[in-house]
């Protein structure tokens, strides 16, 4: 069954949009070496299957929360055997996404090229997660 929001949680969901939005045009700002800076000073930022976020997605992250380590979506936490603590607010990054119409890959193939877009996702950092409660 699919969930139709209400025009206040589309609302909220517009003015976090926007807010990711004017934090993407502090980063942006930035010189190349002002965000190299500013990334060494956090410190590597990985997600909970082991890879590096970006400088840029770095950067965003520290805007929106103090310790940043290791980040997820909710489905990769799952994955990963741990749950997302009730009440917990996503942080907002930038996900590489291609077109599902690309005509020059067949499905399912995987492509080192770059992406087509880029679009906001929502993780969460393992400090806003528990290990998930085994079935009983």
């Amino acid at each position: 069954m699919k969930h139709n929001p209400t025009p206040e949680q589309k609302a909220k969901a517009e003015e976090r949009r926007q807010a990711l939005k004017d934090l993407w045009q502090k980063v942006s700002e930035m010189t190349e070496e002002q965000r190299t800076q500013f990334a060494e000073t956090v410190g590597t930022v990985v997600t909970c299957e082991g890879h590096a976020l970006t400088v840029n997605n770095t950067i965003l992250l520290a805007y929106q929360a103090d310790n940043i380590t290791v980040v997820g979506g909710y489905q990769q936490w799952k994955k990963a055997g741990r749950q997302v603590m009730k009440g917990q607010r996503s942080l907002g990054i930038w996900i590489p996404a291609n077109k599902k119409d690309d005509p020059h890959k067949q499905p399912g193939e995987i492509s080192d090229d770059k992406p087509s877009f880029f679009i906001f996702g929502s993780v969460f950092d393992i400090s806003q997660t528990e290990p998930a409660e085994a079935p009983q």
